[in-house]
C-alpha cells in the first residue's frame, strides 16, 4: 500500500493501518498481492490491498491511510532545522 501512495502523489506516511487475516498461509504457497489507491486529496491517501492464492481465494485483506509528506521537506538531508 505504501508503493501505491508513493506512485500516487509522492512521499508519505502511514497513518492507519487496518489488517484483516482470513485465512492460513502454508509455507510454498504461490500468493498474487494487489494494492491500490482508493481516494487521495491534498494531505491523505486512502488504499486497499489484498493477498490471495492464484485461484483468487482471499487470504488477507488491508485498509490504510496515508499522509502526504511536503516534497520540499522530504528531499532534504534529514535535517531541516537552520542552525
Amino acid at each position: 500500500m505504501g508503493y501505491a501512495a508513493l506512485f500516487a502523489v509522492g512521499h508519505c506516511v502511514t497513518a492507519r493501518m487496518e489488517i484483516k487475516l482470513k485465512q492460513v498461509v502454508h509455507i510454498g504457497d504461490t500468493l498474487v498481492i494487489t494494492s491500490s489507491v482508493r481516494k487521495k486529496n491534498r494531505k491523505l491517501v486512502d488504499t486497499v490491498a489484498a493477498v490471495a492464492l492464484p485461484d483468487s481465494t482471499i487470504l488477507a485483506e488491508s485498509t490504510g491511510t496515508h499522509y502526504v509528506v511536503d516534497n520540499d521537506i522530504s528531499s532534504g538531508s534529514g535535517n531541516n532545522f537552520e542552525s
